[in-house]
């Protein structure tokens, strides 16, 4: 399945930099996934009220979606399958790495290669990194609570991927209240990048596609 996501450098939903791209009805790219509040991308500063109404919305929608069916989507099952075999490999694997360890080793990465300021070897060899991480480490769960940290930090992980990657796509410097610097291109460069920079995923690939914004003086 494609998928739209606006990445951006750290948790700023509130400035539109981050989520998920919908349409007028909320829904995502994937046929019947709706998504709302801060999980949607270019939609600034929308707060609880935003939340409440993008729900109440996304919800009526979603609603709309299930009764209009009428059998199940066909799908395969190699994905829960796939899904099933990992989660069961995690389970009592005394080789395996505690979830904190890998989310640690990956904070640490974020935090030391894509900090304040930024330049594209130091983003590449983070992305190396971090490609090291998701290869290789194996988790182990003792039990369902720690089962679906491991799980979440899979997702830290895909997630630090893309952040990483929109991070060497920019190739430019953008003022408060994004703060996002980099030191190889210290200016910003409206003419190519005043653009939500949305990746999508395609059997396996990312690929980059620019979302235009339109600038209005206040």
């Amino acid at each position: 399945d494609k998928l739209e996501w606006l990445p951006n450098s750290r948790e700023m939903a509130g400035t539109a930099s981050s989520g998920l791209v919908v349409d007028k009805d909320l829904e995502t790219g994937i046929k019947g996934l709706f998504a709302a509040g801060d999980e949607v991308g270019g939609l600034p500063w929308v707060c609880a009220p935003g939340a409440v109404t993008m729900g109440w919305h996304a919800g009526e929608m979603a609603a709309k979606e299930a009764m209009s069916l009428k059998s199940f989507r066909d799908t395969k099952s190699d994905k829960p399958d796939a899904l099933s075999s990992l989660c069961e490999g995690m389970y009592h694997n005394e080789d395996g790495l505690h979830w904190r360890e890998v989310e640690i080793a990956v904070q640490n990465i974020i935090d030391h290669y894509a900090g304040k300021v930024r330049a594209e070897k130091m983003l590449l060899r983070a992305i190396d990194r971090l490609n090291d991480i998701e290869k290789n480490a194996t988790f182990r769960a003792e039990n369902s609570h720690e089962l679906g940290r491991c799980l979440e930090v899979k997702s830290v992980i895909e997630n630090a991927g893309m952040v990483l990657r929109a991070s060497v796509e920019r190739k430019e410097s953008r003022k408060m209240p994004f703060g996002f610097y980099r030191a190889d291109y210290p200016e910003s460069n409206d003419k190519d990048f005043f653009v939500f920079l949305a990746q999508t995923l395609k059997e396996g690939r990312v690929e980059f596609n620019k979302i235009g914004i339109k600038k209005i003086d206040v």
